[in-house]
């Protein structure tokens, strides 16, 4: 999928996510489950892309696939142990006893009610968007969420709207960004790219590093806080790093930790010199700083790198940029004894 067409798809999910969200929930009535299918749909969207040529079919198309889902849910749906309110902790009580409420509210509307109230109360669509996703008239949404008021209190209409409209999808964001990360740490490309299709701006979260180094990262506070682009480059990962500028990934990102550096950083002390490459062939600082005033070339250095410290000085790396010490790399270098790479960056001084 080129990217014209990626910036077309992730605006078709744009609108239609919570419509989509509202139809699923509105026939299986549990959030978690609903957001499943929500995603399932846009994969399948996503995997279909091409194959649809009529833009004024898609509402249907979508809304078809949706319901299809939902009776291929319902059919295989399995016995699941749900969340004992005396065993919930104080601040989850309210919130599940709230759910379950709405739950039993709009399983006594009729399908028809219930979807609308739905679509109507989860992402704020007006009568006029609901119909033309429905493919009905304006007035039997009004017809509808007449019926469906007349039915519940208003007490209960409040609790509704308030309920759907925390749950919708937000929390959504928070999955799929775990699930980026742990694409960039390993490298799932398939996996990467299905997600950033569907929700672009996950490109600018914040998540952990591999799990294995988290103990370690954390004795200097910076276990977390690493955008996807970081990880990647970190830990080698090529075609991730691509996708993920193709996505819009900032190349000049500061990680939100103790370390404050920048992904061609990242990419340094991970020894990923193809990455490195890449990312200054792309127009990446080479002489950008972390929180201690170290640069990438001061990475090289610092672990005694000489194939990445001869690539960074070939980019135009400044082998006499001082850190928050006073220190350059070549100081450094001298005080650690590492004659080689003193020759090295005494010759590009």
């Amino acid at each position: 999928m080129a990217k014209s067409e990626n910036d077309s798809f992730q605006k078709v999910v744009d609108r239609y996510k919570r419509m989509v969200y509202a139809v699923a929930y509105s026939r299986v009535l549990n959030y978690d489950d609903a957001s499943d299918i929500t995603q399932n749909v846009f994969v399948s969207a996503f995997l279909n892309w091409n194959t649809i040529k009529e833009p004024s079919k898609l509402p249907s198309w979508l809304r078809q696939v949706t319901l299809n889902a939902c009776h291929t849910f319902v059919r295989s749906i399995r016995q699941t142990q749900e969340l004992d309110p005396m065993q919930a902790g104080p601040d989850l009580i309210q919130p599940l006893l709230s759910r379950l409420a709405v739950e039993q509210a709009l399983s006594c509307l009729s399908a028809q009610t219930r979807l609308t109230i739905t679509l109507y109360y989860i992402g704020s669509y007006s009568m006029a968007d609901i119909a033309s996703f429905l493919d009905v008239p304006t007035t039997s949404i009004k017809s509808r969420l007449r019926d469906g008021r007349s039915r519940l209190k208003k007490e209960m209409i409040d609790m509704i709207e308030s309920t759907l409209n925390d749950q919708a999808l937000d929390q959504q964001f928070d999955i799929d960004l775990a699930k980026l990360i742990e694409a960039s740490i390993h490298g799932n490309t398939d996996d990467a790219r299905k997600l950033l299709a569907l929700d672009a701006s996950l490109v600018a979260g914040l998540g952990q590093v591999a799990e294995e180094h988290r103990e370690y990262m954390r004795t200097v506070n910076a276990d977390h806080g690493w955008t996807p682009l970081h990880l990647a480059a970190h830990y080698g990962y090529l075609n991730i790093v691509k996708l993920l500028l193709e996505y819009g990934a900032n190349i000049e990102a500061v990680s939100n930790n103790s370390v404050a550096n920048t992904p061609i950083s990242a990419a340094a002390w991970g020894n990923q010199l193809e990455i490195v490459a890449y990312l200054l062939d792309h127009g990446a600082n080479v002489n950008a700083t972390n929180a201690w005033g170290s640069t990438a070339l001061r990475r090289a250095v610092d672990a005694g790198r000489l194939p990445l410290t001869e690539l960074l000085l070939s980019r135009g790396a400044d082998p006499n940029i001082p850190d928050h010490n006073g220190t350059t790399a070549i100081q450094a270098a001298r005080d650690a004894g590492k004659s080689e790479l003193v020759t090295l960056l005494l010759m590009a001084h």
